[in-house]
């Protein structure tokens, strides 16, 4: 009898079992327990049993409707996100072990792929929102060079004209768009031409330069005055001139001050754009509706400084020399995303465009600024990054779950038998063993908590094949074993690297070529004393000729129609490259997908030292503590550990009761835990008692499990006081309990 599909499996499981799942996620999703349904529950399960069964799909409909929510809510892009991770794991937690025939990493699988699926419209959304803002900041530059009072052009570093104005094109009686995408040079007689080359071959000068010259663009030869101003890109370097031109023989008509902002500031309410204007002592004199987010009518700019600018980093600025000041020097407009904040006193991330407006002679010109708010559109590149890397941390979670069933097995059993009686010579050898491992479990959580982080992690000297072996093969080999074959190369050097993030790595171009292979996968390793390489190669289609210079650009993916959202790869080589290495798709393989990933090699790593006897502690006075821990485990471990150094210890479990001891009782030192169950969490405790005893607040230690949340670092940060993560070691526990006391 032929095998069900493991979809389809899933999906007639769900739709049995549809309204039990439905009273889940709305206790279990917090949108949802809020009482902020709308609707929602039940489309969406059917929306996961018709993905599953290939059936057409209503995603961008019901996700609408949830976006409009979670907006309407205050929430933003990242809220949304949260709902439908919290979604997946509440329904991958509900069919686990449950339906036979269908593995946890199927499952696993098939959730992803239903996720990927929803995020691929955000993805969607995010590059229509990029097209809509790069045409309409090309009609805006077209805009701005046509409300100009004199012939402009701009150049780039062969002299080709890249934008223009009609002021121009009737100067030298040729169309604007024949000007455009044709040579400058050639419009300009011979000495103009030489001055103007000279201008273009500069790489480094800053500075505008004014010359006499001519135009020559038909028989007639028409002097100017030319004001060349250099042109820069994103990274800073010269790339082309603005060129303005006034007739030396007549002035060109100026339109009249009032027509031009109104122009300006019509067209910028079309586009929803900000728009304001300061005079010469940069006050604003002008503001259109959207710009009063930011300014107002009378005040002084508050445009933040260009060396404040975080997009880019750029140190070499000076504080005082900003955007509008760096814009009238240059004679031209500057752009540039900033953090800019708004008169309520928020952050937003804002395109800002400075443009120059010519003032009476002898005065400080004056100067217009146009802005759009980006912050949603970096908030969803932001978040889409952050899915990705969550996701990779997902597929690690498997790794980590293989190294942890190991030591915890080992301290389980040697604990069982411990309490039931053990022979006296094995007791010491027992409790080094369970000390041994439970010291490998804390390894593994810090190095996933970190991950979870995006901290950096420490880099160390490592064998690569001991890393595949330790990290990759056991978790394949149980779910592809029979398709993944590993061949390891011989006397490689060990590599400077996070094994961590080399995992995340391999694992992805792992679960790309599982995705398209017919019949096998190869992971090999080589080196030659100098760099060593990994190969991840499949027998599928290959990489098509057009995708292949594609690969690694953010966004871009392959298999769209499976969900995926362009990301991997891209993360993926940065990652490679942080280690100084490469990767890269081996385009010399005929058959299937090669994928390099090479790493330069290192130094082999010393035996540590063992570490120097501790010595024996001082003795010390007795002092009186006050434990606050709802988790009874932990409370009986520290308070032991405090007794046996023969302190008083006074215990309580929520962060009332706690208050109630310290009402009446003077303590020497507390430890408090950062989440309480009770409602009055370890920052509210701490807060209240060091209101009433501001002594306390050199005298606390804080332990959490909880600096995963940025609140709770935040917060640690801001008091500065001790904190111990869990799970931690007595000995550490004791050193910052000796260190409060001997302040007290």
């Amino acid at each position: 009898m032929p095998r069900v599909p493991a979809l389809q499996v899933l999906a007639d499981f769900i739709d049995a079992h549809r309204a039990e799942i439905v009273g889940l996620l709305r206790r279990r999703v917090a949108l949802f327990a809020q009482g902020a349904d709308a609707g929602l529950v039940e489309p969406w399960v059917q929306d996961q049993i018709d993905f599953f069964r290939g059936d057409a799909s209503h995603t961008r409909e019901w996700m609408a409707v949830l976006v409009d929510h979670v907006r309407s809510r205050g929430g933003h892009i990242g809220d949304v996100l949260a709902i439908i991770r919290s979604v997946r794991e509440t329904l991958l937690g509900f069919v686990r072990d449950r339906i036979p025939g269908v593995s946890e990493a199927e499952m696993y699988r098939a959730f992803l792929d239903s996720e990927a699926h929803v995020l691929r419209h955000v993805g969607e959304s995010c590059g229509e929102a990029e097209r809509k803002r790069a045409s309409s900041e090309q009609r805006c530059r077209q805009m701005l060079a046509g409300l100009m009072g004199r012939a402009f052009v701009m150049l780039d570093g062969d002299g080709v004209v890249t934008l223009t104005n009609a002021h121009f094109a009737d100067l030298v009686g040729v169309p604007v768009d024949r000007l455009v995408g044709g040579g400058f040079l050639a419009l300009c007689d011979e000495g103009t031409a030489g001055e103007l080359r000279r201008n273009l071959r500069q790489k480094r000068g800053t500075r505008a330069h004014k010359f006499e010259g001519a135009l020559c663009p038909r028989q007639d030869r028409i002097p100017a005055v030319f004001r060349v101003s250099p042109v820069f890109d994103e990274d800073g370097l010269r790339d082309g001139v603005a060129v303005a031109i006034t007739p030396a023989d007549s002035a060109e008509k100026r339109q009249g001050e009032g027509f031009l902002v109104r122009g300006v500031e019509e067209l910028a309410d079309a586009l929803q754009i900000g728009f304001y204007v300061l005079d010469d002592s940069a006050r604003v004199v002008l503001a259109n509706e959207t710009a009063g987010t930011f300014v107002a009518v009378g005040e002084e700019d508050s445009a933040p400084c260009y060396a404040r600018r975080e997009a880019q980093g750029n140190s070499d600025l000076h504080c005082d020399a900003c955007m509008s000041e760096h814009a009238l020097q240059a004679g031209e407009m500057r752009r540039d995303t900033i953090q800019f904040p708004t008169r309520a006193g928020e952050i937003c991330w804002v395109e800002v465009a400075c443009v120059p407006l010519p003032g009476e002679a002898g005065s400080r010109n004056r100067m217009a600024k146009l802005l759009r708010d980006v912050t949603a559109q970096k908030m969803v590149e932001e978040q889409l990054l952050r899915h990705q890397h969550t996701s990779l941390a997902s597929q690690l979670a498997a790794t980590v779950a293989h190294q942890l069933r190991n030591p915890l097995g080992v301290m389980l059993g040697l604990t069982e038998m411990m309490s039931k009686g053990m022979p006296a010579d094995q007791v010491a050898g027992a409790v080094d063993r369970v000390l041994r491992n439970g010291l490998r479990c804390k390894e593994v959580l810090d190095n996933l908590l970190e991950f979870g982080r995006g901290t950096t992690d420490e880099f160390v000297s490592a064998d690569i094949n001991d890393v595949i072996r330790e990290h990759l093969t056991g978790v394949y080999s149980r779910l592809d074993g029979a398709c993944i074959t590993w061949e390891y190369g011989e006397g490689l050097r060990p590599v400077a690297c996070a094994p961590d993030r080399i995992v995340l790595v391999l694992q992805h171009l792992l679960d790309n070529a599982l995705r398209v292979a017919e019949d096998s996968v190869c992971v090999s390793t080589s080196g030659d004393g100098q760099k060593v390489w990994i190969r991840v190669q499949d027998d599928g289609p290959g990489v098509s000729a057009d995708a292949r210079g594609r690969l690694f650009e953010p966004f871009f993916t392959t298999h769209a129609d499976d969900g995926g959202t362009g990301l991997g790869l891209s993360l993926s080589r940065t990652v490679v490259e942080e280690h100084r290495g490469l990767m890269y798709l081996d385009e010399t393989v005929a058959e299937g997908a090669c994928f390099v990933v090479e790493l330069p090699a290192s130094g082999s790593v010393g035996e540590p030292e063992p570490p120097a006897e501790a010595p024996k502690a001082p003795e010390r006075p007795e002092r009186r503590l006050l434990i606050v821990e709802d988790e009874p485990d932990q409370l009986f471990l520290l308070t032991l550990a405090l007794q046996a150094r023969g302190h008083e210890v006074d215990t309580a479990t929520t962060g009332a009761e706690a208050m109630a001891r310290m009402a009446g009782t003077h303590y020497d030192a507390v430890v408090i835990d950062m989440f309480l169950g009770d409602g009055l969490g370890g920052r509210e405790l701490y807060e209240l008692s060091v209101r009433d005893n501001p002594e306390l607040a050199e005298h606390t230690l804080f332990v959490t499990g909880d600096m995963m949340k940025y609140e709770t670092r935040r917060f640690l940060n801001k008091v500065e006081s001790p904190f111990l993560e869990k799970p931690f070691m007595i000995a550490d526990f004791m050193s910052e309990i000796d260190r409060l006391l001997e302040k007290a």
